[in-house]
């Protein structure tokens, strides 16, 4: 009896991992969509030879095939190998908005756009596993590449130019979505020294 259970046990894990990777079920996982999305500055405090770096992480991430539970015994069966996002978010990033809580400088008055001041590290390939590495820009960059699989989910974003009025900022983010949906997210608070 413990055999055949044994027996039994294997070739349903066995069976789980064809179906999550082979007979096309990866082509559910084509395209991704986050909702949230987590700020992490790298220094909070800037001197005055140094720029501020600010790295986006989406949270929450979503694929249609992340989890395949056609069976009832085991709730979970992880696919393997898929190439998860490739094919972009599902509701596709139709604008970005960067502010600050305070004036940057007279061009810049707080809650002012910001892009222009913003420098982005990012892949721009097309190919899935390939990275053609660029600084951009943020009004510059296809939205497409901006925290996908190729970047990790995430966006390297500088602000190289030092504020001449206030030196305590805190931003937001605003990514906007083709639903009409805004992804909202702040930083913690920033000094220039």
């Amino acid at each position: 009896m413990k055999r055949k259970l044994t027996i039994l046990l294997i070739g349903y894990y066995i069976l789980g991992l064809i179906q999550s990777c082979d007979l096309h079920y990866c082509e559910d996982v084509d395209y991704y969509d986050f909702n949230n999305m987590s700020i992490t500055v790298v220094d909070s405090i800037i001197n005055t030879e140094d720029s501020l770096h600010l790295i986006l992480r989406a949270s929450d991430l979503n694929w249609s095939a992340q989890f395949q539970d056609n069976f009832s015994i085991f709730q979970n069966s992880y696919a393997l190998g898929c190439k998860e996002g490739w094919a972009g978010m599902k509701i596709p990033l139709t604008k970005i908005e960067i502010t600050s809580n305070a004036d940057f400088s007279d061009d810049y008055p707080a809650n002012a756009i910001l892009n222009d001041l913003i420098t982005i590290d990012l892949c721009t390939a097309d190919e899935y596993y390939d990275c053609d590495r660029k600084c951009l820009n943020l009004n510059d960059i296809d939205l497409k590449n901006f925290m996908n699989p190729q970047n990790l989910y995430q966006a390297n974003l500088f602000i190289i130019e030092r504020p001449t009025e206030a030196k305590e900022h805190k931003f937001t983010f605003k990514l906007y979505k083709s639903d009409g949906s805004i992804i909202t997210s702040e930083s913690e608070k920033i000094v220039w020294k």
